[in-house]
């Protein structure tokens, strides 16, 4: 005997708009203690959605942390730790905020160069507010 719903079942669309936070950071410490506190939504704006985006992309793109660690602040040993973080392994961005920052400051504990960035080349801490509607 086949079992009906109740309710009919809903499709639903989902679209993503980056929004400024307006934070910033121009060296490895600032990135820390941001990285820290900025809401979930940063974390995932800029690991799992650039990959959403681009999965077409082989290799697949580092998260943009480890992207500007490496091409701005010119530190390619601690840019290819971030990189090397597999995102899809930690079941939160909690836990994956935490290995980030874990990774940070090891590397801080034996590296003390707080290299700035030239004007204009700071980290943009960016947002990513969801939006789910429903289709036709």
């Amino acid at each position: 005997m086949i079992s009906r719903a109740q309710e009919p079942f809903h499709f639903y669309s989902r679209l993503t708009l980056t929004h400024m936070t307006g934070i910033k950071a121009k060296n490895l410490q600032e990135l820390l203690e941001h990285l820290k506190t900025v809401p979930e939504s940063v974390i995932y704006q800029h690991t799992h959605r650039f990959l959403q985006q681009h999965q077409y992309l082989v290799p697949e793109p580092p998260n943009d942390f480890g992207y500007w660690v490496t091409h701005m602040l010119l530190d390619e040993e601690l840019g290819e730790r971030l990189m090397a973080i597999d995102i899809m392994r930690y079941h939160s961005l909690s836990d994956l905020r935490q290995a980030m920052v874990s990774v940070i400051e090891s590397h801080l504990a034996n590296h003390k160069n707080l290299h700035q960035v030239p004007e204009g080349k700071a980290f943009h801490f960016m947002s990513a507010v969801r939006f789910s509607m429903p289709t036709h």
